[in-house]
């Protein structure tokens, strides 16, 4: 897919052919589905609509590459046409190597192809840095500041094993733990981590797992509340991250209600499910989840609960 960004996705638009490798014939491949509408629009008409936001957020299946090249080319369309330019905030990127980041930009500012190592992108699990580098490559391309989106991971492990009381008033604001869940959105959110753990952890093991993704949520939340006035910010995160129901949106809507939140999230198809509505997920507050849902091709094929039990097999044998 070709774009006025100089980004492309997959083998040929002209063609139609993508990156992912599974279900490629899905009648809703290269769709978008407005789940307000309840009705298809363009990618063009999707363009148009992210441009005139203060705060875009781009869900997907950290897999797949699909999904980053449209990142990468929604990135650069929003970032052509604004009068500030505005900054990136990417949850792979643990605010500890911030600095790091900025040390390397400034050395070697064009340079992108070892910006992973430096990162240690797939040392830390997020697969092959060639997935993601179109994204890296607009932001540098477009001298775009790149913002860290993940709190460390001593401090994800300081606020699971001790919680709130973890941390003071202050650092409880900036993670927006002020703005507490409902009932509702605390048991869809423990229903979510329990079903994603295979039901494997018990019920009551998931309270610290919800409280940090909370805090992760927040700590997102913040880097892009801070971009300067009347500029935008882009999140690239899990699509996890970017439900209206009870992730970085809440949060967003919270702290700034008079700003335009998008969100939008690309999709795996699957053969069973042939409506988009079956791809829209439970929500919290009866709104819809995602603003839109723009359908892919699906990466790769795994039984994830067989490669859980297996980790949980091998953890309880130690």
């Amino acid at each position: 897919m070709t774009a006025g960004s100089g980004i492309v996705l997959g083998e040929s638009t002209n063609n139609n052919r993508w990156f992912s490798e599974h279900f490629q014939d899905h009648q809703l491949i290269g769709k978008v589905w407005s789940s307000r509408e309840k009705v298809f629009i363009s990618p063009e008409q999707l363009s148009i609509r992210l441009k005139s936001a203060r705060f875009v957020l781009l869900g997907e299946i950290h897999t797949n590459k699909d999904h980053h090249l449209l990142q990468a080319k929604y990135l650069a369309e929003i970032a052509g046409s604004a009068k500030s330019s505005p900054r990136l905030v990417v949850e792979m990127i643990p605010k500890r190597y911030g600095p790091i980041l900025n040390k390397f930009r400034k050395a070697k500012p064009k340079q992108t192809q070892e910006l992973g190592g430096v990162l240690e992108w797939e040392k830390r699990g997020w697969g092959e840095w060639a997935n993601y580098k179109p994204i890296f490559d607009v932001a540098y391309r477009l001298n775009l500041d790149i913002l860290p989106g993940n709190l460390d991971r001593k401090d994800t492990r300081k606020i699971g094993t001790k919680g709130v009381k973890a941390l003071n008033n202050k650092e409880t604001t900036e993670l927006s733990l002020d703005v507490p869940y409902t009932k509702t959105q605390s048991k869809l959110l423990t229903d979510m981590l329990f079903d994603s753990h295979c039901k494997f952890v018990p019920r009551a093991a998931l309270s610290p797992m919800q409280l940090v993704q909370q805090a992760r949520d927040g700590f997102m939340a913040g880097a892009m509340l801070a971009a300067p006035s009347g500029s935008a910010a882009v999140l690239i995160a899990g699509s996890g991250h970017i439900r209206r129901d009870w992730a970085v949106p809440r949060i967003l809507a919270a702290r700034d209600p008079d700003s335009k939140i998008v969100s939008v999230s690309f999709t795996e198809v699957t053969p069973d499910n042939k409506k988009p509505q079956d791809y829209e997920p439970e929500s919290a507050d009866n709104n819809p989840v995602f603003d839109y849902l723009y359908f892919t091709p699906k990466s790769e094929i795994k039984d994830h609960c067989a490669e859980l039990a297996k980790r949980f097999k091998k953890h309880k044998s130690k």
